[in-house]
């Protein structure tokens, strides 16, 4: 937190490994050649919806905590350009992965019709609520609640994996 956004950028990346990890520690062995395309397009989609969602979900937590941060004499964003810009900021970042949820759907909405409807519902939703909400919040209270939505919606994009393999 010494650094703005350097500890956010870290621990976003390494929630996205941990899911590309998959495809590198397992998939030449598990995973039938035909469909090896399919499955690396998923978990790469997965890594990439992760660490965005994760990444705003770390700078919505540092505006939460600045009271504390600022005391420990921090340089999380909230700190150095405020809060209301900081929430400008991640309001602005939400529109990357809801922009790439968007095209998946348009995508894959003929062939994967319940897969569609479940990110609409859990995922695009939740997202354009947050990002939404980030325009206009004040409160720490509602700091929190947008924190725990995005902390849900990574929860339920995620297992979206599940949902996409009992829709084929």
């Amino acid at each position: 937190k010494s650094k703005p956004l350097i500890g956010n950028l870290i621990v976003s990346f390494l929630i996205a490994f941990s899911i590309s990890i998959i495809y590198l520690v397992d998939i030449n062995k598990t995973i039938q050649t035909t469909n090896q395309q399919l499955i690396i397009n998923i978990i790469l989609g997965l890594s990439f919806f992760a660490f965005f969602i994760n990444f705003i979900r770390k700078i919505v937590k540092d505006i939460e905590d600045v009271k504390g941060d600022y005391n420990l004499k921090m340089n999380t964003l909230p700190i150095l350009i405020v809060k209301y810009r900081t929430a400008k900021i991640a309001s602005l970042l939400c529109v990357i992965p809801l922009g790439f949820l968007i095209y998946i759907v348009i995508n894959i909405a003929s062939i994967y019709k319940f897969t569609s409807i479940y990110l609409v519902l859990f995922t695009i939703i939740p997202l354009l609520y947050v990002a939404l909400k980030l325009q206009s919040v004040k409160s720490i209270k509602d700091f929190k609640k947008l924190s725990t939505i995005l902390k849900i919606s990574m929860f339920l994009g995620v297992t979206s994996l599940i949902i996409f393999s009992l829709n084929t």
